[in-house]
C-alpha cells in the first residue's frame, strides 16, 4: 500500500493470502516485519490497496493496529483468530450495531485490483471491526476476547466467482465455525453474538448454534468439546453425502475464521 501520497507502494502491516469459494474464503494472515521485503518470493502476486487521500491516514493508523493485534494473537498460538459476517448493507449494519450498544470503528473502505476474463476490475472491500465490550481487558478496538470479529459489504458474486474456486483437496464451501466457550460464559458470549448477528441462537443441548442461511456459527463449552469433535467424522460424511444434491442457492452471511484458544472449520468437500 502507498504509505503516503505520491509515495510507491509497499509491504507493510499484514501479509495474506486467501482460498477462496463462491460465497466465502479462508485467509491466512502474518505480520510484515521491517527488512521482510527483500524475501518476498519471487512468484508472490501483489495487490496493492487503494484509498482516498482524506482516507489514507486513518486507514494506515487502523492497519497498524490491527497487524499489532494480529502478533499479539500469533503469538499465543498459529490458528484461526478472525471471524467475519457478510452483511447485504453494511452501513445499516454499523448502525444497528451502534444501536445496540456495540462498539466499531466506522466502516472503512479499500480499493484493489483483481484480474477477471474480461479484464482487470477494481474491487471494492467496505467492512467494519467490532470493538471489545471488556474495559481493561487489554484488547483495545478493533478487537474482542477471542480475536477480531468483523462484518463486511457482501462479495461481488461475478468478482468472486472470477478467482480459483477448485481446491486440490476438493473443498467447495466454508460451511461452519465453532468456538469454544469456557462453560460459565458460554450465556454472555451467546448474548454478545446474538447482538451482532441481529438474531437468537438455536439450542441444541449443551451447543448454542446461529444458522445464517445455508452456514453456521456454533458455540460449544469447553466441557463438551471432545464430544462435539468426536461427532465431527459423521458430520462430514453428511455433507459429502449432500454434496450431489441440487438446492437453490441461498444468500447468507459468509464465514471466514474464527479463533479462541480452541476453535474449528468446518469445509464442505
Amino acid at each position: 500500500m502507498t504509505p503516503a501520497e505520491g509515495a510507491e507502494p509497499e509491504p507493510f502491516g499484514a501479509a495474506n493470502t486467501h482460498a477462496d469459494f463462491r460465497r466465502s474464503f479462508i485467509e491466512l494472515a502474518t505480520c510484515v516485519r521491517d527488512g521482510d521485503a527483500t524475501r518476498i518470493p519471487e512468484d508472490a502476486h501483489l495487490v496493492p490497496l487503494q484509498a482516498p487521500a482524506s482516507q489514507l491516514p486513518l486507514l494506515l493508523e487502523r492497519i497498524g493496529e490491527t497487524s499489532a493485534k494480529l502478533a499479539v494473537m500469533l503469538s499465543r498460538f498459529e490458528g484461526l483468530h478472525i471471524l467475519m459476517f457478510s452483511s447485504p448493507d453494511i452501513d445499516a449494519t454499523a448502525t444497528r450495531l451502534a444501536s445496540a450498544g456495540v462498539g466499531h470503528g466506522g466502516v472503512n473502505a479499500v480499493r484493489r485490483p483483481v484480474e477477471t476474463s474480461s479484464g482487470i476490475r477494481t474491487e471494492l472491500v467496505r467492512y467494519l471491526e467490532i470493538d471489545s465490550d471488556r474495559p481493561g481487558t487489554g484488547t483495545g478496538n478493533g478487537s474482542t476476547m477471542e480475536g477480531r470479529v468483523e462484518a463486511v459489504a457482501d462479495l461481488d458474486a461475478d468478482i468472486q466467482g472470477s478467482r480459483l474456486l477448485d481446491h486440490p483437496n476438493g473443498a467447495v464451501d466454508l460451511i461452519e465455525v465453532v468456538l469454544c466457550v469456557a462453560e460459565a460464559e458460554l450465556a454472555l458470549v451467546q448474548a454478545r453474538y446474538e447482538n451482532y448477528l441481529g438474531r437468537p441462537a438455536r439450542a441444541d443441548g449443551p451447543v448454542r448454534a446461529f444458522d445464517l442461511d445455508g452456514a453456521a456459527l456454533t458455540l460449544v463449552p469447553d466441557t463438551h468439546l471432545t464430544a462435539l469433535l468426536r461427532r465431527a467424522p459423521r458430520r462430514a460424511a453428511r455433507v459429502r453425502r449432500l454434496r450431489g444434491r441440487r438446492a437453490r442457492p441461498r444468500r447468507r452471511p459468509g464465514l471466514t475464521q474464527g479463533g479462541r484458544d480452541s476453535a474449528t472449520g468446518v469445509a464442505r468437500r
